[in-house]
């Protein structure tokens, strides 16, 4: 179920939307961009059991068990755009004490590729990433055999998984092994800024200098809680910020630079308490080399702080360059 109102009384600079979504914890359409959070059992030969499994990964994905209302604001700004969204989503069916996210400030292809193994999980024997496999068996005393997301789940552990192509989970569990009603809360704002259009800066940029500042934090909470706050106090605690700086030095020629930290944390989780750290900086060019074709050059430096196992804690550069070419 699906409804929104969007008020059309206001100043055409400031566009408001509030909504509703609700879709049934036993929904099940793949093929919709639904994400299943289902998590099924056999207690018997003949009975299959239904739970669900929390997913925190994006503000933005439908999923089942969702009952979430919300407020979005478009806001236009002399040289700018300004949008943020504030929701809060009750669950509709108890769901386990596991739950997953996504490291987002890093990026999903750092840790798909530096954890990825064939077997789903970190494996300590590939040689290639055995010191990466720690992860695992350092912050949740996982026998790396048996770390797939199903063990991760009927277990009620933590761990880290990666997906076929590009893409990981990292499973967490306040080790209750009950089922209770939770709410996911987020607040999203993105700024999105031509700077070399300010006064002070006009004289100094004749060229076009642009911005982007994405924020996110998002929270699992007990119960129903409408309320998002940055603390540990939550069963969990997620915050992005990521910053983006784009200068046209040239034509043909644009020059970028970037900053991100993501925070996580939690005291309710196990084996230990949950406080990462991470930041991201990183350098950037985009040059066209003909018509409708570009080579785009990126230059990552990342941070990873596990403040309660040490043991995990890395960083790393990530180098990558690409050609595109439209058609």
């Amino acid at each position: 179920f699906y409804a929104y109102l969007v008020p059309t009384f206001l100043i055409k600079q400031f566009n408001l939307e509030l909504k509703y979504t609700r879709i049934d914890p036993d929904y099940i359409a793949p093929a919709s961009g639904v994400t299943d959070t289902s998590y099924r059992t056999q207690p018997t030969s003949t009975t299959v059991k239904q739970h669900s499994v929390t997913t925190l990964s994006d503000p933005t994905t439908d999923y089942n068990n969702m009952n979430r209302v919300e407020a979005s604001a478009r806001i236009m700004l002399p040289n700018g755009l300004l949008r943020i969204n504030y929701g809060a989503s009750p669950q509709l069916r108890p769901s386990m004490d596991s739950f997953y996210t996504r490291h987002a400030a890093i990026g999903s292809d750092v840790w798909w590729k530096g954890f990825y193994s064939g077997y789903g999980f970190p494996y300590t024997a590939d040689p290639q990433r055995a010191d990466m496999a720690y992860y695992n068996i350092n912050r949740y005393g996982l026998n790396n055999w048996d770390e797939s997301a199903n063990y991760i789940i009927s277990a009620g552990t933590g761990g880290l998984t990666t997906d076929l192509w590009n893409g990981h989970r990292e499973f967490m569990s306040t080790g209750t092994h009950t089922e209770t009603i939770k709410t996911i809360n987020t607040a999203v704002f993105d700024l999105r800024y031509e700077i070399n259009k300010l006064p002070l800066i006009t004289s100094l940029v004749r060229r076009s200098l642009f911005m982007h500042i994405y924020g996110e934090l998002t929270n699992l909470s007990a119960g129903t809680n409408f309320l998002v706050s940055f603390d540990n106090s939550r069963i969990f605690t997620q915050g992005i910020l990521t910053s983006t700086l784009v200068y046209n030095a040239f034509d043909g020629m644009n020059l970028l630079g970037y900053w991100a930290m993501e925070k996580w944390l939690s005291k309710q989780v196990v084996p230990y308490e949950m406080d990462y750290y991470e930041n991201v900086f990183g350098l950037g060019a985009d040059f066209d080399i003909a018509p409708r074709t570009g080579l785009f050059i990126r230059v990552k430096n990342f941070y990873h702080d596990d403040k309660q196992v040490r043991a995990n804690n890395f960083h790393g550069w990530l180098i990558n360059a690409e050609i595109k070419s439209f058609f």
